[in-house]
Order: C-alpha cells, then structure tokens, then sequence
C-alpha cells in the first residue's frame, strides 16, 4: 500500500502565518487592553481557529480525494465537537464568550489578510 503526501501549497502556508500572527496581534492586544482573564480567552479562541484551520485543510484534501460521502460526516462531528467544547467552556465559566470570539476571530481575519497577499506563483497549464 502506497501512502499519498500531499504538499502544502503557498496560500494555505501563507493562511496558517496570517491566522497566528493576528491572534498573537489580538491575544496581544487583548492582554493589554482588557487583563489576564480576557488573554486566556482569546488565547482559547486563537488555538480554536488554528486548530479548525488545520483540520479543515485535512477533511477537504480527504473529501477531494476519496469517497465523499463519509467525510461529510467527519465534518458535522468536527462542528459539533466544537460548539459543544466552547459551550461547556462557556457555561461553566472557564472563558468569557467575548474574549473567546475575539481569539476566533483570527481566522476570517487571517484567511482575508492572507487572500490579499500574492503568494502562490502562476500554474503552468500542461
């Protein structure tokens, strides 16, 4: 059995640098402007967007190739794994909902700053 490795290409390097650097940036920011209490939370929020970020690239590169229907399953679980761990984290007062959705927010602001930025070089068409 011959096992695929696929590389990682420009833009999703360029997806992962912008999504660390601008929860480091809020986690930063966050810390300064709002405590120790508020830096927790977005530092939850910024691992959450990382870590959805990684998982996400995996379950699309496996959708893409491979049977489609179970991986499709993968993904409701992977939601619903999430909501659940944030509202736990939530209800039980580990994390403040504000701070967490801030340290999240790393990632539509990562993957936006990273669509800006000419990484990936032109295709040669074959």
């Amino acid at each position: 059995m011959k096992t695929k490795i696929a590389e990682r290409d420009a833009t999703m390097n360029a997806a992962y640098v912008s999504v660390a650097i601008s929860g480091a940036a809020l986690l930063i920011g966050g810390g300064a402007l709002f405590g120790v209490r508020a830096s927790s939370g977005i530092g939850l929020g910024v691992v959450l967007a990382v870590s959805n970020l990684w998982v996400l690239e995996r379950l699309v590169r496996a959708y893409l190739d491979s049977e489609r229907g179970r991986w499709a399953i993968v993904a409701v679980v992977k939601a619903a794994t999430i909501f659940g761990m944030v509202a736990l984290l939530v209800k039980a007062g580990a994390v403040d909902v504000g701070a967490l959705t801030a340290g999240y927010g790393a990632l539509p602001l990562g993957i936006v700053i990273a669509g800006l930025w000419p990484t990936a070089k032109a295709r040669e068409e074959v």
